[in-house]
């Protein structure tokens, strides 16, 4: 039995490869260094990528949470920082800290959640603000409210493995 257990240590030390996975997918530019999986309600976020695709078949190699997309048509490879599915929150009012990581894109304080958001150009840092989630599915939509502004929500995520 100790003699099985080291050797499952021994492989998973190395070769951290042999947990890597590799996947074709179809994607659609979402946004600035995001693409949607189109057949899923799942993002890829990116690193300094800029293509500009519509239904193209790619190849996404990931190691853990981190990874490369490459896009078949031209051979142009990304680095991913990050993959996101749906996180599950339900429709609700919740007081959360909102601060802002890019462009549409904010993360909650505390949680692991990021809400996506449209032409919403409010700079929060560790802010207090209302999140109204009026639907779940697709991800989930809603509002999202501090200092008088208002800003509309078209999905809120979670980091995910693919």
């Amino acid at each position: 039995m100790r003699t099985a257990i080291f050797v499952v240590c021994a492989v998973c030390l190395l070769h951290p490869a042999a947990f890597a996975g590799d996947y074709k997918e179809v994607v659609s530019t979402y946004d600035n260094d995001f693409y949607k999986i189109d057949s899923k309600n799942i993002l890829i976020r990116t690193e300094n990528c800029l293509e500009d695709v519509q239904a193209q078949e790619v190849l996404v190699s990931m190691n853990g949470a981190s990874g490369e997309i490459e896009f078949t048509a031209t051979e142009n490879r990304c680095s991913v920082q990050a993959v996101y599915g749906t996180s599950g929150y339900r429709v609700g009012n919740y007081r959360v800290d909102i601060s802002r990581e890019e462009e549409n894109w904010y993360k909650i304080s505390d949680q692991d959640i990021y809400i996506r958001t449209e032409d919403c150009l409010i700079y929060a840092t560790e802010q207090e603000g209302l999140l109204s989630v009026s639907t779940v599915g697709k991800g989930g939509s809603g509002s999202l409210h501090f200092e008088g502004e208002a800003c509309r929500v078209i999905g809120l995520y979670t980091p995910m493995e693919l």
